[in-house]
């Protein structure tokens, strides 16, 4: 079963493999530190895997220290295509123990595995490149190769600083290479501060104190992680600029110290450089309600950072992803383009009105046409309002929809014709919109565009 969740997207403990060995001849990356081994060998996802990995080594050795050049065998990160390939290598390894965690780093081999997520054909692999999600896990799993390499005890840094600041610099690196617009509008890290924010909200918020000493496990992986992120974060950016860094510098040195002699163990060490900080839970608090995010992605993977808008959904859970802001009108048009791409399933959603009642799904169908549904939370059932076929609506062609909202009802045009008007009663659709793949589908969105008056306003 493959995990729709951070569980599945970032974990980092783990073991050696046998992997397959460069072609002879083939060039190695630039900084010959680190190199990437595709299964099955793939030049452009070679190449875009590369190019994300030499950033973070970067970023990564700039914080923590230049790794020293070793005669032995270079750091290296495989990356699997199939989910089968991973957990044949997995289980050979680990016996299972990483089978749903989908990314993991060895520090003594410094090697890491991470499968291609979210998974999708071949086909649309070869049409949209290494998905942004993957790079992301690249990224967070070069910053743990880059410690494992400095020739320390890395496993021994607490595990809130480890994981804050991989996810820190997987964040940094990918906004530097311009694969995420910012923390505040990248659909993953938007959800950490969602998910935070309302654990603010409900008086739930752990102290700085729970975070650095406690495992936390009766929160979900997702908040786990966007917890120690955004405290490195707070660290690194907030009333002490900074701070982050310093800190796991600071406790590396320890660890050399303590490899060198036989004195007190470091752990008792690293407590008290984080005492330092536990005292500034009202700060934490305010850094965190000073963040404006612009999504709100209950499931992934939405990637925003270009024009064109990818969407892939992992194959047992719908993608899903909220715009933050309500429209706050009750008459406004939404336009644009959706692309459906190869997979299991082939249904891309356009949503409409959030709100503690529910929402309206318009389900865009290859090889069908439109149906538009309502979903209502209390009852938790999925009501049909309207379907019509739209000859318009194929899989891998550009599909222009243009959607007029107004009190009690929703007007679908596919590609300038008119294809079906649902009533949806007295349903307000004053809340926010937001985006969707059926479990399983993939798909392209473009020119997203609200228009409340006669004046467009641009989305995207």
């Amino acid at each position: 079963m493959i995990m729709n969740g951070l569980a599945c997207i970032l974990a980092c403990p783990a073991c050696l493999m046998s992997c397959e060995s460069p072609k002879a001849g083939a060039k190695s990356p630039a900084w010959h530190k680190c190199q990437v081994l595709c299964h099955p060998s793939n030049p452009k996802i070679q190449k875009d895997s590369e190019a994300t990995l030499e950033a973070a080594w970067k970023v990564a050795e700039k914080m923590l220290g230049e790794v020293p050049t070793s005669k032995g065998e270079p750091s290296s990160l495989h990356l699997y295509e199939s989910i089968e390939e991973y957990e044949s290598a997995e289980q050979d390894l680990t016996g299972g123990r990483f089978k749903s965690n989908l990314a993991f780093t060895h520090g003594d081999s410094k090697t890491a595995h991470v499968l291609i997520q979210p998974p999708c054909t071949r086909e649309t692999l070869r049409m949209i490149g290494l998905p942004v999600m993957t790079r992301r896990l690249i990224a967070h799993e070069a910053f743990h190769l880059v410690g494992h390499s400095l020739g320390l005890n890395y496993r021994e840094l607490p595990r809130w600083i480890k994981d804050g600041a991989a996810s820190y610099i997987d964040e940094k690196v990918l906004v530097e290479i311009a694969w995420s617009a910012g923390p505040e509008m990248d659909p993953l890290t938007c959800r950490y501060v969602c998910i935070t924010a309302r654990l603010l909200k409900d008086g739930k918020l752990p102290k700085i104190r729970e975070i650095m000493h406690r495992e936390l496990d009766a929160l979900s992986p997702t908040a786990r992680y966007g917890l120690r992120w955004l405290l490195f974060r707070f660290l690194e950016e907030g009333p002490r600029p900074g701070s982050g860094s310093k800190l796991i510098r600071k406790m590396l040195r320890i660890l050399k110290e303590s490899s060198d002699s036989s004195s007190s163990k470091p752990s008792a060490k690293f407590a008290k450089l984080e005492d330092e900080f536990i005292g500034l839970d009202d700060e934490f608090a305010e850094f965190i309600r000073g963040l404006k995010p612009e999504w709100d992605e209950e499931y992934r993977s939405l990637d925003t950072s270009r024009k064109q808008w990818y969407q892939l959904a992992f194959p047992e859970t719908n993608a899903v992803a909220w715009r933050f802001a309500p429209v706050g009108q009750d008459q406004y048009k939404i336009s644009g383009h959706v692309r459906i791409l190869p997979g299991t399933k082939q249904q891309m959603n356009f949503y409409l009105g959030r709100s503690d009642e529910g929402f309206v799904s318009v389900a865009f169908v290859a090889g069908y046409g439109v149906t538009v549904f309502r979903y209502r939370t209390g009852k938790d059932e999925w009501e049909n309002l309207a379907t019509a076929k739209a000859p318009g609506v194929e899989l891998n062609k550009d599909i222009a929809f243009r959607l007029v909202i107004s009190p009690g009802e929703v007007k679908v045009s596919v590609n300038k014709k008119s294809v079906l008007t649902a009533t949806v009663g007295d349903f307000s659709l004053r809340g926010p919109w937001g985006l969707g793949a059926q479990a399983g589908a993939a798909g392209i969105w473009t020119k997203i565009r609200r228009t409340p008056s006669s004046k467009p306003i641009p989305t995207d």
